[in-house]
């Protein structure tokens, strides 16, 4: 498997064993893209289609304590999955229901092998799923009535995410930068 991606992925593990692979649909902020996901029995990981069986490494997610799978619920893709754990949370999509139930059965047997393993006393922390970049507005809930701050997306006025939610919103309503983890050397919006 590993020979199949462009530089070394560093799959190779005493006790990593490989249990599914297939396309899966990702949304990304602003589109969706098709990636190729592979899932062991610790390491969730996607890459993208370079040539005839041959990938790019795009990420390595760590099967943890964190690491679930929740159904999404999407009018465009109803074949839709959100993946939370605590590197990158995201929603991907199978082309059938069948191809959502064999990943969703496939993730959830490797969740139950692994809860036997893992160390409950780790604290961790479920990295958000951004919102979409194709909202033109800020969606953070500033005002005094609970509606959201409006201000429009241009030229001029800069989107951003928060790294503790996911909501999009503008400069003014995320005016703070702070450490997010303990031992954290930058700090994020």
């Amino acid at each position: 498997l590993e020979k199949k991606f462009s530089s070394n992925p560093g799959f190779i593990s005493p006790s990593r064993i490989f249990k599914h692979q297939g396309p899966l649909m990702k949304k990304c902020r602003a589109d969706d893209r098709k990636y190729e996901f592979f899932l062991f029995n610790d390491l969730f990981v996607y890459g993208k289609e370079t040539g005839k069986d041959r990938y790019a490494l795009h990420k390595k997610i760590p099967i943890d304590q964190i690491f679930k799978v929740e159904e999404v619920a999407d009018a465009e893709n109803q074949h839709s999955f959100q993946i939370t754990n605590s590197v990158k949370s995201f929603i991907v999509y199978a082309s059938s229901d069948a191809e959502k139930k064999v990943w969703e059965k496939a993730i959830q047997e490797v969740l139950a092998a692994r809860a036997k393993s893992l160390n409950k006393g780790d604290a961790a922390v479920a990295a958000p799923v951004w919102e979409s970049d194709k909202k033109k507005m800020c969606q953070r809930q500033r005002k005094p009535d609970g509606t959201p701050c409006g201000t429009t997306f241009g030229l001029i006025k800069r989107r951003h995410h928060c790294r503790v939610c996911g909501v999009l919103c503008c400069h003014e309503c995320s005016p703070y930068n702070v450490f997010l983890i303990e031992d954290g050397k930058k700090k994020e919006r």
